[in-house]
């Protein structure tokens, strides 16, 4: 089953989709933003947030990525769910994306699973 709150994101939960997310709380706890169509979710808002701040804005983190990499500056999100993503190489990294493999096997970055 595949979350419709994904279909930005191809329908994957992908790198760009969990900056977006990590940004909104980060936004909502600084105040920046509020669920002010009141459906529990602030990801909207997070959006419209970052179209508005996307030529200079960028995530609150210790590596932060620029808004205009995540959102159109027409406020459409980035879909990076096309191809794998390596968080060692600077061109994966502005594209985003997912793993195309199961675990991500051979990706060099995943640790493969325990159970069986």
């Amino acid at each position: 089953y595949m979350s419709p709150d994904l279909a930005s994101w191809g329908g994957y939960a992908t790198f760009y989709y969990l900056l977006i997310s990590g940004e909104a709380e980060y936004l909502t706890l600084a105040g920046l933003i509020s669920d002010s169509d009141g459906d529990g979710s602030v990801m909207v808002e997070a959006i419209t947030y970052m179209t508005i701040n996307n030529a200079s804005g960028s995530t609150y983190s210790t590596s932060p990525i620029p808004y205009s990499y995540l959102v159109s500056a027409t406020g459409v999100p980035t879909n990076d769910s096309a191809t794998d993503f390596d968080p060692t190489s600077p061109t994966t990294m502005a594209a985003g994306t997912r793993c195309t493999t199961d675990n991500c096997a051979g990706d060099g970055y995943h640790v493969a699973p325990t159970w069986d």
